[in-house]
């Protein structure tokens, strides 16, 4: 009694599922193979390869090491099957509906067990055999090689893009193997690069860049002054030599924000996963410049060690002092953590707004004015964190109201004002949500009079703007007042803000916050990258860290910039292999176990004084400076 279709046509059609769409001709060649060229041992590895096929996915995420063992297994078959004529136009069906790699391995896995010893080769879909490794890499990878056989080799696997930089001096790690071209972030959030031809640009060898990541908040006004003053440093340190050997660095920048800096909770944080995997991971850069944010840091490291990626992560402005607890080893063995930061923690910023700010500030004669300040502060590490530095610093009373990322303002001043408050602080990020609050204040009577307090995110020139509307300029220049670490001065400041200028079509650094830190930051990981370096091209993060631990008291005296660019390279590979760094945001003395270093904390106030500005008003004048 029958029970269904000859064995044949069953072994066809199972044939033809596997092949998806492939067109009848192409399932009718491996059908004649099938029942006339293949015997019982053929069909059943046609049925396995079948299975194979449909039942293991293209795409593993978190599971590089299956997509190496499918790999390897694939390879030792494929290497030993032969190629004939009498199929080429099943291999080239098949090969040319094979999306990815991943799908072309198991093509001719599959086609390889239907046919046998006239299988498809890893480098063909055709009948000509390899001739050059270049045609090997350019279908199947990075460590792909023309064998003297014809056939082409497995590329090299990978599960991150630290594994290609020690292989092949770079390359990105792309579904388990390497590839020598910049890959596109699945996300869309990584899609401004500096040079701007770095996706173009070769990733292997020995002239290859260097990729190092950024994380910053293009939809935010805090933001873009920070990015350009890294970018300064990258295209400084390129044009004086680069990195090591003279390799050059190329930088990957990307959004952890969204648009208008509105992504909040856990699309915020499903972004900064996406975005560490993609540098951390698929292209496993030794150090990013940034977070930001010290919420977006708390959630950048805890994925970077959960996943144990060894980037290093170098921020020019998360300040919470959560941050200082954060888990950020790799490992209970590992003496340095990955986050490392040149801004100063918020507990000092605090402790100066509620000692040294509110109360003496606008009126210094009468400092017991201020008797009741309200708080309004972002729902997120940094402005919790400064909200709780100033709680506890603070002697009056204190009303803390807390609003979403990205929340609209209005409703938040109403809550403010019915709190009755002398004097009300303010902590965001950017100009644009500082004049948006202001706005809505000017418009509340119980609030307009009242001094306002910011802190070192709302520093932005953006609150210089003279279109700004005349009562919300009144509450700017008569009663504003904030906090940020100490703004440099000097004859390196003098030139690191002529070069800003230059660079960046004449907008001034001084006035927004933590420009000098970006230049720094930049500037600290590719030194702490050369002194990597020197142990091979297997260096990443952990190295970073150590390196950053090398830059403290006790070595050679070095300021930033180009002009000693070549003598800190020196002093990092060579005698102590450590220098004393000063940075453009001033003494950067490095607590290797924090990965901290403490910086004076500057108050400002906006002002049309000419006098203060050497007179070009409006402008930030400084009016005192706190040191530790």
């Amino acid at each position: 009694m029958s029970s269904g279709p000859p064995r044949d046509q069953r072994d066809t059609a199972a044939v033809g599922h596997a092949l998806g769409d492939a067109t009848s001709e192409s399932v009718e060649a491996v059908s004649l193979v099938l029942t006339g060229q293949l015997g019982e041992v053929m069909r059943e590895s046609a049925r396995f390869a079948v299975t194979v096929a449909q039942r293991t996915p293209v795409a593993e995420p978190g599971r590089p090491r299956a997509r190496r063992a499918r790999l390897d297994a694939t390879t030792s078959l494929t290497r030993s099957l032969g190629f004939a004529s009498g199929v080429e136009r099943v291999c080239s069906v098949v090969m040319s509906r094979a999306a990815s790699l991943v799908d072309r391995l198991h093509a001719v896995l599959l086609v390889g067990a239907l046919v046998g010893p006239a299988g498809c080769s890893l480098s063909n879909v055709a009948v000509d055999a390899c001739k050059t490794d270049l045609a090997c890499e350019s279908t199947f990878g990075v460590g792909s090689r023309c064998e003297p056989s014809g056939y082409c080799s497995a590329p090299t696997a990978c599960d991150t893009g630290h594994d290609c930089r020690a292989r092949h001096g770079g390359g990105a790690c792309v579904e388990g193997l390497c590839r020598a071209t910049l890959p596109s972030d699945p996300t869309g959030a990584c899609t401004t690069f500096d040079p701007d031809t770095l996706p173009g640009t070769r990733l292997t060898g020995d002239d290859a860049p260097v990729l190092v990541g950024a994380m910053v908040l293009p939809g935010s006004d805090f933001s873009p002054p920070i990015l350009d003053a890294a970018r300064l440093a990258i295209r400084d340190i390129n044009s004086v030599g680069g990195v090591t050997d003279g390799r050059t660095l190329g930088l990957v920048v990307c959004d952890t924000g969204g648009p208008m800096n509105s992504l909040g909770g856990d699309e915020r944080r499903a972004r900064i996963h996406a975005v560490v995997d993609y540098l951390g991971g698929t292209l496993g850069v030794p150090y990013v410049v940034g977070p930001l944010t010290s919420g977006d840091a708390i959630f950048a490291v805890s994925r970077a060690v959960a996943r144990q990626l060894p980037t290093a992560f170098v921020s020019p402005s998360a300040t919470s002092p959560a941050l200082t607890l954060e888990p950020d080893r790799l490992s209970q063995d590992v003496p340095y953590g990955l986050f490392w930061r040149t801004a100063p923690s918020d507990q000092l910023q605090g402790q100066v707004l509620a000692k040294s700010v509110v109360g003496s500030y606008p009126s210094p004669l009468d400092p017991g004015k201020i008797a009741h300040v309200a708080v309004a502060f972002r729902d997120d590490a940094y402005g919790q964190g400064l909200a709780d530095a100033f709680l506890k610093s603070f002697q009056g009373k204190t009303t803390l109201i807390k609003f979403a990322i990205g929340a609209e303002l209005a409703p938040v001043v109403t809550d403010v004002a019915a709190a009755g408050p002398d004097g009300v602080m303010f902590v965001d990020v950017g100009g644009d949500r500082a004049l948006e609050f202001i706005a809505a204040m000017a418009k509340a009577p119980a609030l307009a009079s009242r001094p306002l307090y910011l802190a070192d995110g709302s520093k932005n020139e953006g609150l210089l703007d003279p279109k700004l509307a005349a009562d919300v300029r009144t509450i700017i220049y008569d009663q504003t007042f904030g906090t940020v670490a100490a703004a440099p001065e000097g004859p390196l400041f003098d030139v690191f803000q002529a070069s800003y200028k230059s660079e960046f079509g004449g907008t001034d650094p001084a006035n927004s916050a933590f420009t000098a830190n970006g230049y720094d930051a930049a500037y600290l990981g590719a030194a702490a990258l050369v002194y990597a370096a020197q142990t091979g091209a297997a260096f990443d993060g952990l190295g970073i860290a150590e390196g950053l631990a090398r830059l403290v008291p006790g070595g050679p005296k070095v300021d930033v910039g180009k002009t000693q660019w070549g003598a800190l390279k020196g002093y990092l590979t060579s005698g102590e292999r450590k220098a004393d760094i000063t940075g453009i945001s001033g003494a950067l003395d490095f607590d290797a176990s924090t990965g901290e270093a403490p910086a004076p904390i500057e108050i400002w106030q906006p002002t049309m004084l000419s006098t203060a500005c050497n007179g070009k008003p409006p402008c930030f004048r400084r009016l005192a400076v706190v040191t530790p």
